[in-house]
Formats: structure tokens, C-alpha cells, sequence
């Protein structure tokens, strides 16, 4: 399981309680930072660029060499992927129509982006030459951001889970309607389970130099507490019977109470407000063995998995282990105050 973990959908992350809760408790936090911006101090803003001085927040720019390499089919893949998408392409036209969000040219490519183009999910940026942003159908949007993190996440150098507090990304990896027999007897082939409330994390406004701190001082302690949260997110939502996940989980929290007392209590040490936070996890419920009766490939399931089979197929199905075997995404929320 990775000790680190991938921004998404945005370059740059929020300021507030859930993404301070993910600064403290991952060792690493990235964020996927095209090269062109990583001085830019007016895009970044004053936020992101504390947080990179800090070193709490790693800047993630893969190499021609992992595109073109280990995730050499990465292209084909997502193609494939938004073509079979019925969501994707019911907005296909009119273009005039689409809700569109704002994607940087160097995280998609200038090759997907004229596909995209040629298919009415993106606007063509050749009006305005010097720019380096595109418009993406928001749909397209949300499934390439959520992709790209799972497949740069996967790049041996850079190692990350990705985590996001948008529902639309968390959306992106649901699975489509399915149609394929040999995944029937599998309903829930990707599981959601969120633990509220378990997280505590201090109020928004702690200067980033302060977190660092704190974060260096209690290292094991963060990191030990988050590990069991998500060894309990999984193992819930790997339960097919809903009362017996709420069993599941309830039992968790109590089981994790001492170790909240102790980190609620070093907190409120430096005179911080504590909030509780809740940690999700997007888990595959459909193992690899599960997979066996395939025949050895996801092609047959991808009108089932979506993009889950996109990311197997990009990397030829080489690393279906590590993306079965771990976490899809993570997500968090702020939930409620504690007081100070």
C-alpha cells in the first residue's frame, strides 16, 4: 500500500480542513505540475507555492520515457474509453451545449487533444496559438483527470494513490451499467466506503511551515493511524451485506479510539481547533482471481469496469496487481469541529 498519495482533479489544491487532513497523515503529497509552471508564482498562487517550499506538496511531471513506455497504450486506452462511454456520448452534440472545463495542454497532449477535438468533447485551441489550456467537455474532463492520476500514480518513480475531494472525480471511477455475462454474478464490481468522522485534523488557517512541523514531529503516529483506517476502509468495502458493513465500521472506530485521543490531544496542544474528517477509498470488490474466467484480459470487461479496464489496457495488463490489489483513489472530507 503506498505511503504516498496524487492531487487531483486541479493543479492547484484546496486550502482547507480535508486537504490539510491529507497533508498530515500521507508521506508524500503530489500534484501532477506541467514543467512550464512549476516557477509560475502568479498561477500557483501564494497557497500551493508555501506548500511546495515546504516540501509538503510534490511537484509530479512524468516523462516522455513512462508515456511512451510502460504506459505506451495509454492513448488507444482512453480513446476507447470515452467512445464507450454512454455519458460521454450523449454530450457529444451539440458541442454548444457542453459544460466545459479548463485542462492544461501539456497534461493531455497535443495528439489526444485533436482527438478530442475531432469528437466534439474539446474546443479547438488553434484560435489562440500562444495558449496552453484547452476546454474539455466536463464529462471527458473528469474521466481524463481521474485516469491520468491512477496511470501517472503507477509510474515507478513517482508511486502514488490518487486523492481528490471532488464527487465528480470520485463519479469517474463508478462502473457502467453492466452488460458483460461473465461479470453478473459480480454487482458491485467497484465499491465506495467512507469512514466519517475519523480523521482529525486541524481548522483551516494553519500557516504551512506550522504543518510541516507538526507533521515532522508526529510522523509515526500520523502515518501509523492513517495505515489502519485504510487496512478498515478496504476490508469494509470489500462486504457485500450493508449491515454487515456498518458492523464493519462501527467496529473500526472503536478499535481506533485510542489512538484519536492522542492525536486530538497533541493538536490541541498548539491551541489548534480539531476537525474530523472522513477518509474514503474507491476499491475494486472484482479481484484478480475473480478476473481468472476472462481469459486473462479486461477487454471483456470494459463495458462493466470502464475506466478501470482503461488503465489495465494502457499498461497491457501488466499491472493489474497494483491496480487491483491496492486502492483505486481516495477520498476525504471535512465533517465536523471538536473545539478548541
Amino acid at each position: 500500500m503506498a505511503d504516498s498519495v496524487l492531487y487531483f482533479p486541479s493543479i492547484r489544491p484546496p486550502e482547507n480542513e480535508w486537504f490539510t487532513s491529507v497533508l498530515l497523515y500521507w508521506d508524500r503529497v503530489g500534484t501532477i505540475l506541467p514543467e512550464e509552471l512549476a516557477d509560475d508564482d502568479r498561477f500557483l498562487r501564494s497557497y500551493t507555492s508555501a506548500l511546495l517550499r515546504e516540501e509538503l506538496l510534490v511537484p509530479v511531471s512524468p516523462t516522455n520515457e513512462f508515456w511512451y513506455g510502460d504506459a505506451g497504450d495509454h492513448f488507444d486506452a482512453f480513446l476507447s474509453l470515452i467512445d464507450n462511454d454512454p455519458l460521454v456520448q450523449k454530450t457529444m452534440s451539440p458541442a454548444t451545449q457542453c459544460a466545459w472545463e479548463r485542462v492544461h495542454l501539456t497534461k493531455i497532449g497535443y495528439g489526444l487533444a485533436t482527438a478530442l477535438v475531432e469528437r466534439c468533447l474539446a474546443k479547438d485551441p488553434s484560435g489562440d496559438p500562444g495558449s496552453l489550456w484547452i476546454d474539455v467537455e466536463r464529462r471527458t474532463a473528469n474521466l481524463l483527470m481521474a485516469y491520468l492520476a491512477v496511470i501517472v500514480g503507477q509510474d515507478k518513480t513517482v508511486g502514488m494513490d490518487p486523492i481528490t475531494d471532488s464527487p465528480a472525480a470520485i463519479d469517474a471511477f463508478k462502473p457502467l451499467p453492466e452488460h458483460d455475462r461473465l461479470l453478473d454474478t459480480k454487482r458491485h464490481s467497484i465499491r465506495f466506503e467512507l469512514l466519517r468522522d475519523i480523521l482529525p485534523a486541524p481548522a483551516g488557517g494553519i500557516e504551512p511551515a506550522r504543518l510541516a512541523e507538526f507533521k515532522e514531529d508526529h510522523k509515526e503516529l500520523l502515518t501509523n493511524f492513517r495505515r489502519r483506517i485504510e487496512a478498515e476502509a478496504i476490508h469494509c468495502a470489500g462486504q457485500s451485506d450493508d449491515r454487515d458493513r456498518a458492523d464493519l465500521m462501527n467496529a473500526a472506530r472503536d478499535g481506533l479510539k485510542q489512538e484519536l485521543a492522542e492525536i486530538e490531544e497533541r493538536m490541541k496542544e498548539r491551541k489548534w481547533t480539531v476537525v474530523w474528517s472522513a477518509v474514503g477509498v474507491v476499491a475494486a470488490a472484482l479481484t484478480v482471481a475473480d478476473l481468472a474466467f476472462t481469459g486473462g484480459t479486461l477487454a471483456t470487461a470494459a463495458s462493466t469496469l470502464g475506466l478501470v479496464a482503461a488503465v489495465d489496457q494502457a499498461f497491457r495488463g501488466q499491472r493489474r496487481s497494483a491496480i487491483f490489489d491496492r486502492p483505486l483513489a481516495f477520498a476525504a472530507f471535512a465533517r465536523r469541529e471538536l473545539g478548541s
